[in-house]
């Protein structure tokens, strides 16, 4: 599950997973208020998600800011926050073991 973290202010991300878009050009809104959601398929051991925020705007709050709520199908859960600008994309790694 993708959000706006915090409050909904415009910001548009595109999300790239393994060099794949899977969301272009997204207008984050809340949670409860037209989140994106996506299903990856499941990892082999020493499988890995390289998932990256690209910032096309600032919103009206800076900076881009792109919440992704993350469950492995057994229970566990993470939340991550990608803090993003216009010339500066962050991004984080999911490793299976």
């Amino acid at each position: 599950v993708c959000f706006d973290h915090e409050r909904e202010d415009g910001d548009i991300v595109s999300i790239i997973v393994n060099d794949e878009v899977i969301a272009d050009k997204l207008e984050l809104k809340n949670i409860g208020n037209g989140e994106f959601r996506a299903t990856l398929p499941p990892l082999g051991v020493g499988g890995e998600y390289k998932i990256i925020s690209k910032a096309w705007n600032l919103g009206l709050v800076e900076p881009n800011t792109l919440t992704i709520d993350i469950w492995d199908g057994t229970g566990n859960f993470e939340r991550v926050v990608l803090n993003s600008r216009i010339d500066e994309s962050e991004a984080f790694i999911i490793r299976f073991k």
